[in-house]
C-alpha cells in the first residue's frame, strides 16, 4: 500500500509544466535551424537537441538550451493552462511550492523575473541546474533537500529515473501529458507504486489538433496528492 510523505512541499518544473515555452522554443528552433517542426514531431523530450546536433554536431546541450530556450522566448512565455490557479489551490491547502528547472544558472535572472510576474508571492524557491550537474543530479538534489510530497514535470525519462531513485521513497511523481512523452508507456494514467514506495502517474490528456488542454487534470493532481 502506498504511503506518501507528510511533507507539504511540492516541486514543479518550469518549461511546459508551469510556463508554456514549448511553442516559442519550437518556433525559435525552426528559425535558427531552418526547419518546420511542430509539437507532434517531438516523439520524446530531447528531439530538439538531437535535431540541432544533426545540423551542428559540435553544439553542447548548454549551447542548444541557450539558443532554443532563449531569454526572449522565456520573456514572452505565459503560464500553462490553469497553472496559476493550481498553484494558488496548493497554497490554500497549506503547500509550499518550489520550482526545480534544468535551465542553467545563467538564466536565473530572467527565470526569477518570469515567476515573480506570473506567480507573484506563490513560489518559495527556484532551483536551477548547477554547473557541471546533469538534469537528473540537479533535480534529485532538490528532492533530497526538500523531501517533497510531490514532483510535477513533463520529462518522462527524467521522471521515471527520479521516481526509481532510493532517495524518492514516498514521493508522488506526476507526469504532465505532452506530445513528447506519449510514447513513454511505463507511466500510465492508472499509476504504479514502485519498489521504493514512490508513486508515479500520468495526468491530463493532450489531444492532437490543438495546443489547448483537454481535461488538463490539475484538479486530479490535487486528489492524487491527498488533499
Amino acid at each position: 500500500m502506498f504511503e506518501h510523505n507528510n511533507s507539504i512541499d511540492v516541486i514543479l518544473d518550469a518549461d511546459s509544466t508551469t510556463i508554456d515555452t514549448a511553442l516559442g522554443s519550437i518556433a525559435n528552433y525552426n528559425h535558427l535551424f531552418d526547419d518546420e517542426l511542430t509539437p507532434y514531431d517531438l516523439s520524446h523530450y530531447y528531439v530538439l537537441y538531437e535535431k540541432a546536433r544533426e545540423k551542428e554536431p559540435n553544439l553542447t546541450d548548454e549551447e542548444i538550451t541557450l539558443m532554443v530556450y532563449s531569454e526572449e522566448v522565456i520573456k514572452k512565455a505565459k503560464p500553462t493552462a490553469f497553472a496559476k490557479e493550481f498553484v494558488e489551490t496548493l497554497h490554500d491547502f497549506g503547500c509550499i511550492t518550489h520550482i526545480s528547472t534544468s535551465r542553467p544558472q545563467s538564466q536565473r535572472d530572467i527565470t526569477e523575473k518570469s515567476f515573480k510576474k506570473h506567480f507573484p508571492g506563490l513560489i518559495k524557491d527556484i532551483f536551477l541546474r548547477g554547473e557541471n550537474q546533469t538534469k537528473f543530479e540537479s533535480k534529485l538534489s532538490t528532492i533530497k533537500s526538500l523531501k517533497p510530497r510531490a514532483v510535477i514535470d513533463d520529462d518522462a525519462d527524467l521522471m521515471w529515473e527520479l521516481a526509481n531513485a532510493q532517495e524518492s521513497a514516498g514521493v508522488i511523481f506526476i507526469l504532465v501529458d505532452q506530445p513528447w512523452n506519449k510514447f513513454f508507456r511505463q507511466i500510465s494514467w492508472k499509476g504504479v507504486v514502485l519498489p521504493n514506495n514512490a508513486f508515479i502517474i500520468r495526468v491530463g490528456d493532450y489531444t492532437k489538433g490543438s495546443w489547448e488542454w483537454r481535461n488538463y487534470g490539475w484538479d486530479q493532481m490535487i486528489r492524487i496528492m491527498g488533499f
